[in-house]
């Protein structure tokens, strides 16, 4: 159902800025962004551990956003193409994010669990849906996280806007979505990023990795980072320790991670490397966060009456 937009004419603050990803890693406020963005993130991995299983690696991150993409450029008429399976793989196309089967795949467990409903059809070979409230919050709150983050680099209004104007998500998000797929570097990082970010709550481990070594010297191409242990670590964010232990083995054989002596437990360090990776790969995100909220703002002129 298209949505109709009433615009204030006044605004009380500029309309918020975008960000290059120069910019946004160069800001001094870039440790203090990632840091809040990070602990709200695990805050909701810990809470709602099975809804977010459609967020815990990058491809099920990517296919997440395309198919509320779909959805919300169908809702505010941007669009007339719902969310099926033709109109998620169109959206894809080019993008060699995911296969045609995974694709499927991935919306029949959307089906499977409820977060879609099915939408009325005459032709009963017509398989298109609309998503649930309920997803769209769980979208909602990945968005606001970010926006409140990217608040912190500027002072800026990004988060109150969206609270004043709740549909600020559903022309935003599109946009941001088209533009990370763009991003060669966001789904496509680098080996030692992506040892963590393709794996099953990887990017988790790899947030609170990258945390510790915040303001560590670099001491002979190494960035200690004190004990770390893959059972601690398991625990703390409810996966297996062998899960947990087969992703360090796999940095470490990249050379991105390693202990100061054998076993998992001592010592640890991380290659600069790796942090400047994920720093990166953080960045680029931010900057799509950042101007596709920029543009929707400005394509409908909201202010933060």
């Amino acid at each position: 159902m298209p949505l109709t937009m009433q615009v204030s004419a006044d605004p009380v603050r500029p309309l918020p800025r975008s960000f290059t990803v120069e910019e946004v890693m160069s800001s001094p406020h870039f440790a203090a962004t990632l840091e809040a963005s990070r602990d709200d993130l695990l805050g909701v991995h810990q809470r709602l551990p099975r809804e977010v299983r459609y967020l815990a690696d990058l491809q099920r991150w990517l296919l997440s956003q395309a198919t509320l993409a779909v959805h919300f450029e169908y809702r505010t008429g941007l669009s007339d193409q719902p969310i099926s399976p033709t109109n998620l793989l169109g959206f894809l196309k080019g993008t060699h994010v995911s296969s045609r089967n995974t694709t499927l795949s991935f919306l029949n467990e959307m089906i499977y669990y409820k977060l879609v409903d099915p939408l009325p059809s005459s032709d009963k070979r017509v398989r298109n849906y609309i998503a649930r409230p309920y997803a769209e919050e769980l979208i909602r709150e990945w968005f606001h996280i970010h926006l409140r983050a990217l608040d912190l680099m500027d002072d800026g209004n990004r988060f109150a806007l969206s609270q004043s104007r709740p549909d600020l998500l559903f022309h935003a998000q599109p946009r941001m979505t088209r533009y990370v797929l763009a991003e060669r570097e966001w789904f496509d990082p680098p080996a030692a990023v992506a040892a963590f970010v393709k794996a099953d709550s990887g990017s988790n481990l790899l947030h609170h990795l990258a945390a510790l070594a915040a303001d560590k010297p670099v001491i002979d191409g190494k960035i200690w980072i004190g004990p770390i242990s893959s059972a601690r670590m398991a625990q703390g964010y409810l996966i297996s320790q062998s899960h947990t232990g087969r992703l360090f083995a796999k940095a470490r054989k990249l050379g991105a991670m390693g202990w100061e002596k054998t076993g998992h437990g001592r010592d640890c360090w991380l290659a600069p490397e790796l942090v400047e990776a994920y720093h990166k790969w953080q960045a680029v995100k931010l900057s799509c966060v950042a101007r596709a909220v920029a543009e929707a703002a400005a394509a409908l002129q909201l202010d933060e009456a």
